[in-house]
């Protein structure tokens, strides 16, 4: 069971089509934007760079990214995955998309210096050193090109998040 769901594309459509007012969607797009921004640029507190960092690890998939390389081949049975946030989740065969989007696969760290291979690694191993997005510049930068990618992602995959609402799978048996 995962919490909150999303709206697909197809979902909102057939919602509108049906008679649930445009300015449903428009609200709720506008609270998803707020959250994500929010999330990202909310350094104030005791406890704010913790909220940073599980923000930042949950937005890259970092933890499952991190356990898929441990494991190796066994990832895919072990539900362990790298997400890539910029392709659409339903649609498995868009070979397109992974044309249009030329970049290489993160996998392991830099050998020699160490360096996590993603961003949202980096971000993390700054957090975890102390440092911080209003004392370092280098950290804030990062910061602002993952708040980018998260804002320009939700935009384009039309994935409304539904506050207060699960999803779950059901096999009969």
């Amino acid at each position: 069971m995962r919490s909150p769901s999303h709206l697909a594309a197809e979902t909102i459509v057939n919602f509108a089509e049906n008679g649930v007012p445009h300015q449903v969607f428009i609200d709720l797009m506008k609270e998803g934007l707020d959250a994500i921004v929010d999330s990202l640029l909310d350094w104030d507190g005791p406890d704010a760079m913790f909220r940073l960092w599980y923000t930042v690890a949950r937005t890259g998939a970092v933890v499952a990214a991190r356990l898929a390389r441990e494991v190796g081949g066994e990832a895919r049975s072990r539900n362990f995955f790298v997400k890539d946030t910029d392709i659409e989740d339903d649609d498995e065969d868009d070979l397109d998309a992974t044309i249009d989007n030329p970049r290489s696969i993160a996998w392991w760290g830099d050998e020699v210096s160490g360096c996590p291979s993603t961003l949202d690694e980096t971000v993390m191993v700054m957090l975890d050193s102390g440092f911080t997005p209003r004392d370092c510049r280098v950290l804030a930068d990062k910061l602002h090109h993952i708040l980018k990618t998260s804002v320009n992602n939700y935009v384009h995959r039309y994935r409304i998040e539904v506050p207060m609402s699960c999803i779950a799978w059901i096999v009969p048996g």
